[in-house]
């Protein structure tokens, strides 16, 4: 063996280039194959706690699927019900104001928790201590846990920070301990304070408590399942006015809670997306291996001739495929590192969650290296074996040709080319509906001009701002300042910046005696002021907007879009009819941290005064076809709202003219970082930007290296075909005859592993459906990728055959 290896490290050295094909060529394949299985392995790890596999979430699901929270009697119920969790915590997710120091007031990401959260996650503090037992309890003195970034923003490092007195929603409070980096449970968060009980908690219909636990020593998922499902089993059947739809609890892994659904799918089909890229380098490998094998047919005969046995020489060949695999595999890992680096920080620039880490750890290792194993064989067994077999007499004739140059060897080469031909369409295809997808998304916001549009939110506290008549006196004060101001002039209040709504609520359209309408059904709102469609610069197509007077008592009007016109009154004029909503979300009574309760069926019906252009509003797949109603905004003082500007001026100085206003009239009160609509949305569509990159990334690679692969048969056909040629060229074939004899070979392996490659395109795209916005098999998707890999693979053959008209007919027949 160790005469092998070194027989084999003279020939890299002998033949540099070929070596260097075959390093190059694995380095990226292991290296994509690397950082989509690191990839993966976060998702399938979940956060990055210590025995996060253990860690589950706990929540009620519908009889129609829906899932919803537990309430906090839920969370005491559980804890005193089940043996098969260790210890279970619950959370609230919450923007934060903080003040009452040397810097200005703002607003972080925050959770309330309870006092053992920090414990359940097994996470120490970077400075000073969690919160220790009882601090959750009302009554308790306040105190918070503030993470890394904010106590570097903030106070600069200092580690005198444990101790001081920050504010936090217009409250002194001490702060006790500092996260380390990355530690933004539940998803960002910035800051934790106490999650502890009062009169809106106690609630059993106060679902805003998110659950989660980890399990007890000798306890499994399934057995975790069943008792948590019989703990809620039995509270529905305690409180049945209280749990509604709710029909059982579902217990589920972190990994699912936090990165299922669409993430899910990306992850999957970018790990699926690797494995096909290296596929395609291992097909590139065995081919040049073969090729080289072919060539080295005539030595195997000498060594079988001076008695060496077909397995003697089969270990030769494999054993140099060793050296080659292992600097592929080192030269991967070094793609892997700098790649999962790349990617992990375009993640944390993008709004995903900051416990999302990728990193090349032990599993990537094992990964690779089983894969080093199984590539020296995929690509070296075959070409040995090839290179072994038949008559060894006949290869050492000096006119037989070469083994591995019949008709075996042709078909096997081919076969490898179809294959990554069909696999290379298959990736482009998962590259152009993602990208499809993503310039659909901002093809649809083109009727906004959202280049000089911004927006920074403002939270009114429920503590100083309880009523309506004090959040309206706010607005209108705001509005006033704001007005006088060159950077705010057009300004406008609402609580969905688009694509945003301010939530669903049920609508019904009145009788009438030539109508029946529309059933009820669930609608995007959005409660605005009157400058708002004057700000977004979108038209009322009929009717009018709202005025001074809409939202006063007895004035009761909505605008809607067309996309609600034409669903609730087909084939009829909108303008004048009547509808009618359920109320909004409202604060519940004494709760400081405004939990919100469903209000019931308003009996006020409401008419419509105005017909708007469509605006995007609701989630980022469904707003651009959501039916929406504006409600003006003094009818109900939203306590959360944002405040669209249109300015030519930078957003930093238009969020020092907002700072100023708002802290002219409340010093305690921070608002947002304004920001333009642009990055809005963009941070909305960081899955599809971050991953069709990656996705297309993955697809351009296969692109290449299958173009080299066919580049590399073609090449290898032509030089095993010189006799032929040769021959052909001395009676009298042409230059485009002989061209075409290599091109016809080239498009057979087109014409056959294009088929082959959209029919996987289409099982792609059904599997990407849920996150595409494009259909799966979308035709101009398919078309354009088949027109292009078609191009590149004939451009990947034009100097072959180029080649093949320049032989020299009398040197290839004098060779003979």
């Amino acid at each position: 063996m160790w005469q092998d290896l070194r027989f084999s490290l003279r020939l890299i050295a002998k033949e540099p280039w070929f070596a260097a094909a075959v390093v190059v060529t694995l380095a990226l394949g292991m290296g994509v194959n690397a950082i989509g299985f690191a990839v993966d392995s976060a998702l399938l790890r979940g956060p990055a706690f210590p025995e996060a596999g253990r860690l589950y979430t706990i929540a009620w699901q519908s009889r129609f699927g829906l899932q919803d929270e537990a309430s906090y009697p839920d969370l005491r119920d559980l804890r005193e019900q089940s043996r098969e969790f260790a210890a279970l915590a619950g959370y609230r997710e919450a923007g934060i104001d903080i003040s009452g120091d040397a810097s200005s007031p703002e607003r972080v990401a925050g959770a309330f928790v309870t006092a053992n959260t920090f414990d359940v996650l097994q996470q120490r503090p970077l400075l000073g201590r969690t919160f220790a037992p009882g601090e959750d309890e009302a009554g308790a003195d306040p105190v918070v846990v503030i993470g890394s970034s904010l106590w570097q923003s903030r106070y600069g490092g200092d580690p005198s920070v444990i101790g001081k007195t920050l504010r936090v929603d217009a409250k002194p409070a001490t702060i006790v301990g500092v996260m380390p980096p990355r530690m933004g449970f539940p998803e960002n968060a910035q800051i934790w304070a106490p999650l502890a009980p009062n009169a809106a908690l106690e609630s059993r219909s106060a679902r805003v408590v998110s659950v989660f636990g980890r399990l007890a020593a000798g306890a499994d998922e399934r057995t975790a399942a069943s008792e948590v499902a019989a703990i809620g089993g039995r509270l529905a059947a305690a409180y049945p006015g209280d749990y509604g739809d709710n029909s059982a609890l579902r217990v589920e892994s972190f990994a699912e809670s936090f990165a299922g659904g669409e993430a899910a799918t990306m992850f999957a089909a970018v790990m699926a997306a690797a494995v096909i890229v290296l596929a395609i380098s291992c097909f590139n490998v065995a081919n040049l291996m073969l090729a080289r094998a072919t060539h080295r047919a005539r030595e195997a005969a000498v060594r079988a001739a001076v008695g060496a046995s077909r397995w003697r020489v089969v270990r030769q060949l494999l054993v140099e495929g060793v050296p080659l695999a292992g600097m592929g595999a080192a030269a991967g890992l070094l793609v892997a590192q700098v790649g999962v680096r790349v990617f992990d920080d375009a993640l944390q620039t993008s709004g995903a969650p900051a416990w999302l880490e990728f990193a090349v750890d032990g599993r990537v290792l094992v990964y690779v290296a089983i894969f080093m194993v199984g590539s020296v064989l995929l690509f070296g067994l075959v070409p040995a074996l090839r290179a072994t077999e038949g008559n060894g007499n006949e290869v050492l004739k000096a006119g037989a040709p070469s083994r591995g140059g019949g008709p075996r060897g042709s078909r096997l080469a081919s076969a490898l080319v179809i294959a990554q031909l069909a696999l290379t369409v298959t990736l482009l295809a998962g590259a152009g509906l993602l990208g499809r997808s993503l310039l659909a998304l901002y093809g649809l916001d083109t009727g906004l001009e959202v280049d000089r549009l911004m927006a920074s939110r403002i939270e009114l506290p429920e503590a100083r701002y309880g009523t309506a008549e004090q959040r309206a006196a706010f607005l209108e004060q705001l509005d006033e300042r704001l007005a006088a101001t060159p950077n705010a002039e057009r300004h406008a209040v609402t609580t969905g910046v688009p694509p945003a709504d301010g939530g669903e609520r049920r609508a019904e359209a009145e009788r009438t005696g030539d109508s029946a309408g529309a059933s009820p059904r669930l609608v995007s709102t959005v409660t605005i002021s009157p400058e708002f469609f004057d700000v977004v610069e979108r038209p009322i197509l009929r009717g009018r907007g709202f005025d001074a007077a809409d939202g006063a008592p007895g004035v009761a009007s909505v605008i809607v879009n067309e996309r609600f016109a034409a669903m609730f009154f087909p084939g009829q004029e909108a303008l004048g009819r009547r509808i009618r909503v359920s109320q909004a979300m409202v604060p519940a009574a004494g709760d400081k941290f405004v939990l919100f309760r469903p209000g019931q069926q308003d009996d006020e019906w409401r008419t419509i005064v105005g017909i708007s252009a469509s605006i995007p509003h609701g989630s980022v797949r469904e707003s651009y076809a959501s039916p929406v109603v504006y409600l003006p905004y003094r009818q109900e003082s939203p306590a959360a709202v944002s405040l669209l500007i249109r300015s030519d001026a930078p957003p930093e100085s238009v969020a020092a003219t907002l700072r100023a206003a708002v802290q002219a009239l409340d010093g305690d009160l921070p608002i947002a970082g304004v920001q333009t609509v642009e990055q809005l949305l963009a941070a909305d569509r960081w899955p599809y930007r971050v991953f069709g990159a990656l996705f297309g990334l993955l697809a351009s690679i296969a692109t290449v290296l299958s173009c080299v692969g066919l580049y590399a048969v073609m090449a290898y056909s032509v030089a095993q075909r010189t006799h032929e040629i040769g021959v052909r060229m001395a009676i009298g074939a042409h230059g485009r005859q002989v061209s075409w004899l290599v091109l016809r070979r080239a498009l057979l392996q087109v014409g056959i592993g294009l088929p082959l490659g959209l029919a996987g395109a289409v099982v792609l795209g059904l599997v990407l459906r849920r996150i595409l916005i494009v259909p799966p098999a979308d035709p101009a998707t398919l078309t354009g990728i088949s027109v292009l890999l078609a191009t590149v693979a004939l451009a990947a053959c034009a100097l072959p055959a180029r080649r093949a008209t320049r032989v020299d007919p009398l040197a290839a027949l004098r060779a003979d």
